[in-house]
């Protein structure tokens, strides 16, 4: 199972297509995103975020 965060797939839709050629194995699939830069992590919530979060229905970040 690969997941993304909703900004990476708006921010870096090349760089989550990279990395699902590579979770695949498939050099062939692997290479049209050579060039592609490679995704950039993001932090996972903190308990009191997600607290807040389930409260407000808001993201605090």
């Amino acid at each position: 199972m690969v997941r993304f965060a909703e900004v990476q797939i708006t921010q870096q839709p090349t760089s989550c297509c990279k990395v699902i050629a590579q979770t695949l194995q498939d050099p062939l699939l692997h290479k049209p995103f050579s060039h592609v830069p490679d995704l950039l992590p993001v932090p996972h919530w903190t308990q009191a975020e997600a607290e807040v979060m389930a409260r407000t229905g808001r993201d605090v970040l």
